[in-house]
């Protein structure tokens, strides 16, 4: 087709510029903005190829520019080759990470993939004040919700963007196709019109009020508006999805006048085009699937469909259950929803649909989608063994075991449903008949692995391990390579600690998958269990950055990263996690923890910023959030962020109870009841309620309260220490120390703590009872010699008391054990200082060259240097550091005093006057 003339010209004099621009002495260069200039003029012209030839050009001289990638992506995007540009958008994000704008076009290139997941959790991180269309980015919030099928909320930012902006065509057409989806027919009406006086020659809008004339039956005036549109078609160099559209709709209307021969010169044209062969790559869409095995290259045949109709409705099915084979149940619950949940729909569609749901842990959505199916189609067996399967992962047992019953009874020679209902029958410890049923799903299908599976876990339960080897034995021998069968093996090794073996079958099975999550985490176990930790670090961080969401692996990261070393290896890991899965939030919560523990609640709170702009109502995120803002002391933005976690998770009384805590705080003691008050309502026998109401009663000397209080808990809890501690703090209050001591000996009855011992101690100390106020403290410590932050502790409590002896044995046996303990090694520094021993200044560099930024050990270091070693100058330098991080008013005694020794008293007077 011709291009008009008006871009001919336009063509033509920059290329006569360039040619003698060329012919001069100094030949200037073609630069990467001349040819984005270049794809922009012909992008506006309707003219792709070009624009996408000047667009290649642009990023062959700089591969790297914004605008090249960018305008190459709304070209292809205008193609609807949405894959093509989601690979550029991403590359533009990875260049410049904080650009929005960029965010905005992913989250269009996603809705156009329908990978409507994606495209919502990128459109939650956009931060709205950087936008610099505003109404662009309330047009595309429109859209997305319009994909999520909420028609009234995705109209009312329509409007939103409409009113930033009279011009913006998208904003009023979607309040136009808003308006038909809710049969608001008079705003139809009236926005399409809009739509068409706004922009004349807009092509979207002129389709879109030929549309409307087609569902209105105005047939002839849908006519005029199309051969309007065709002659701006004309531009276009290629058949676009619009251009189809239009001759589609065009052939229509002149059908439904009676004008056949016009209409077959339309329709003959799209039978020959792309468009019209779409029954043609659908079926070999098909072909790829069912000769070739080919789910990539299918997938991709289908979106090629969805290129031409978007609306097909048998690929937009395959291509949810292609995703469900691959494993991606989110990207296949999208496909899925759009036309396989309707009465219409084909019945295999809705079985995957359901189990989708399942996978995705709704099992809730599931059972009220299948239970709607079953009333239709009431002899369907799979439909009950959804439902039971479905009544299974919410552990309603009883249910579950009545539905697969139901399938059994319409079809009894199906093993998967005999293999469901045994596992039903061994979750719910009924060991005898889950054997039964495994037994008879394998006289079915000798081969079913999810069979063989519970039927060895059935014979474990019923401490039957003869059998289970066995037949994992022969599994084995039938499959060597079989990973079901060398992961049971190896589970069945673990559990007789039988660990050289499980470590064998763990190995084997990674040979064959390397990034299996079951084994790699066993052997993470395996790996702690031999104290090879730098191992279980290397298998962490494989897992994590594979499985960025998997919490059991956080989980045994955060535990092992208990050390200024360990925590450092985690935040390498996470981090490194985080730039390969930039939407993960799990990763994300945990670097925030890490970084309280490294006690940088700055860095932390970014982080958790972060997971709020990709999910603004993360429970987990803001109770962090407002974990930091009191370690900040921010207590005002604290109680704002738990005032939002209410509204957030209404039915969640964790917030009203740090609400009636920060209450008591600010000695709002009638707020803080109240705030308890509604926690006891969300939750029954609540303790933490009455623990406010406790302190309440204590601050307002309302004694009927805390007796009130005390009798709730031990009510609720009578096992518990905790009511028996809470009465002797009340004696303790009133000075009856014998009473405090009779309680707290009924509390030590019931569990042994160090808080515990602690109170033991300074009760028999008020009481005068020296001899016996460490007696809590040698029972405790003999009972848990193996706990090194127990021992420390009771050291500590040694050393204050000049029990310097038997402080210093316990702390050298425990170093023998943690060599790298940072705080065994500072205290026992302390210590050493304080006995006079040289072995202070050795012991406390050892801790320094472990956590070189610990103001505490600066501070000890310093010290020593100054009380030991007469080391004036070392020991200043050391002190100076960690009182300027730290601020701590010990460390600034310590420095005080060596200025003071070392004859510097101006800086000695000087800090003492701060």
């Amino acid at each position: 087709m011709e291009i008009k003339n008006i871009l001919f010209l336009k063509v033509f004099f920059i290329s006569l510029f360039l040619l003698l621009s060329a012919c001069e002495k100094e030949e200037p260069k073609v630069s990467a903005a001349d040819h984005i200039d270049l794809a922009r003029l012909y992008l506006e012209q309707g003219a792709f190829k070009a624009s996408i030839i000047e667009g290649k050009n642009a990023l062959q001289l700089e591969p790297n520019s914004i605008e090249a990638l960018t305008t190459m992506a709304t070209v292809l995007l205008k193609l609807n080759a949405a894959d093509t540009a989601s690979n550029l958008i991403k590359k533009a994000i990875a260049i410049d990470k904080e650009n929005q704008d960029i965010k905005l076009i992913l989250t269009k290139t996603y809705l156009l993939q329908s990978k409507l997941f994606s495209a919502r959790n990128i459109f939650n991180g956009i931060n709205e004040a950087s936008i610099k269309n505003i109404s662009n980015y309330q047009t595309t919030h429109g859209d997305l919700l319009f994909a999520s099928n909420k028609i009234n909320d995705a109209k009312t930012w329509y409007l939103k963007a409409h009113a930033s902006d009279k011009s913006n065509i998208d904003a009023i057409l979607g309040i136009a196709k808003s308006s038909l989806q809710l049969k608001q027919l008079d705003d139809l009406n009236t926005y399409t019109m809009l739509a068409v006086e706004t922009a004349p020659t807009d092509i979207n809008a002129l389709l879109w009020q030929a549309r409307v004339s087609m569902l209105q039956k105005q047939y002839v005036k849908a006519e005029s508006i199309l051969s309007k549109v065709m002659i701006e078609l004309e531009r276009y160099d290629i058949l676009t999805l619009n251009k189809y559209f239009a001759i589609d709709m065009l052939s229509k209307a002149l059908v439904a006048q009676g004008k056949i021969e016009e209409s077959l010169i339309y329709s003959n044209y799209l039978a020959q085009s792309k468009p019209g062969q779409i029954q043609k790559s659908f079926e070999n869409a098909l072909n790829l699937i069912s000769k070739e095995g080919n789910l990539n290259e299918a997938e991709k045949a289908f979106q090629e469909v969805l290129q031409q109709s978007p609306t097909h409705k048998s690929s937009n099915i395959m291509l949810g259950v292609i995703n469900y084979q691959k494993g991606d149940y989110t990207q296949a619950e999208d496909y899925l929803s759009k036309f396989a949940s309707g009465e219409n729909s084909p019945l295999r569609s809705k079985k995957i649909l359901a189990l989708t749901k399942i996978k995705l842990n709704k099992p809730d959505e599931a059972i009220k989608f299948i239970t709607n199916t079953i009333n239709v189609n009431k002899e369907d067996a799979d439909l009950y063994a959804l439902l039971g399967y479905a009544y299974l992962v919410k552990r309603e047992l009883p249910k579950s075991i009545s539905a697969l019953k139901n399938a059994i009874r319409l079809s009894k020679d199906n093993a998967l449903y005999y293999t469901h209902l045994a596992k039903s029958y061994l979750v719910n410890k009924q060991t005898s008949l889950a054997l039964e049923m495994a037994k008879k799903a394998i006289s079915i299908n000798p081969n079913s692995e999810p069979a063989k599976q519970i039927l060895i876990g059935s014979y474990i339960s019923n401490k039957e391990p003869n059998k289970a080897k066995k037949i994992t034995s022969a599994w084995l021998k039938q499959s060597p390579k079989n990973i079901t069968a060398l992961s049971i093996s190896a589970a069945i090794a673990q559990q007789e600690r039988n660990f050289k073996k499980a470590t064998t079958q763990y190995l084997k099975v990674l040979a064959i998958s390397p990034y299996n999550l079951l084994a790699n985490m066993n052997l993470v176990k395996l790996d702690l269990m031999k104290n090879n930790q730098n191992k279980a670090f290397e298998r962490l961080d494989l897992i994590v950055n594979k499985y960025p969401e998997n919490t059991a692996a956080l989980s045994i990261l955060f535990k092992l990263s208990s050390t200024p070393e360990t925590t450092k290896k985690a935040i390498e890991i996470i981090n490194s996690a985080n730039s390969k899965h930039p939407f993960a939030i799990s990763t994300r919560l945990v670097l925030a923890q890490l970084y309280l523990r490294k006690n940088w609640p700055d860095k932390a709170l970014i982080v958790i910023d972060d997971v709020t702009k990709l999910d603004n109502k993360n429970i987990k995120a803001y109770f962090l959030k407002a974990k930091v803002l009191l370690s900040l002391k921010q207590i005002s933005k604290a109680k704002d962020t738990y005032k939002l976690l209410v509204s957030l998770a209404p039915k969640n009384p964790s917030s009203h109870i740090e609400l009636g805590r920060l209450a008591i705080q600010a000695k709002q003691y009638d707020s803080a009841i109240e705030y308890a008050n509604t926690a006891l309502k969300l939750r029954n026998n609540f303790i933490p309620s009455h623990l406010i109401f406790y302190t309440v009663g204590i601050e307002t000397n309302n004694k009927a309260m805390v007796i009130k209080a005390i009798k709730s808990i031990k009510d609720i809890s009578p096992n518990s220490p905790l009511h028996y501690e809470l009465e002797a703090d009340l004696h303790l209050k009133n000075k009856d120390y014998k009473a405090a001591i009779d309680k707290l000996l009924l509390a030590w009855s019931k569990k042994q703590t160090s808080q515990l011992a602690n109170k033991f101690k300074s009760t028999y100390l008020l009481n005068d009872q020296k001899d016996l106020a460490f007696d809590a403290w040698d029972e405790l410590s003999k009972q848990n010699k193996s706990n090194v932050k127990l021992q420390i502790l009771y050291a500590f409590n040694l050393q204050k008391a000049n029990k310097f002896k038997k402080a210093k044995i316990i702390l050298e046996s425990q170093l023998k054990h943690y060599p790298k303990n940072v705080i065994l090694l500072n205290n026992l520094a302390n210590l050493y200082l304080d006995t006079n021993n040289r072995k202070a200044l050795k012991t406390a560099k050892k801790a320094l060259a472990i956590h070189p930024d610990s103001p505490a050990i600066q501070d000890t270091v310093g010290w020593i240097y100054v009380k030991q070693n007469k080391n004036y100058k070392k020991g200043i330098e050391l002190l100076k550091k960690a009182y300027d991080t730290s601020l701590d008013e010990e460390i600034k005694e310590h420095l005080i005093t060596a200025f003071t020794l070392s004859g510097r008293t101006k800086e000695a007077d000087a800090l003492k006057n701060q």
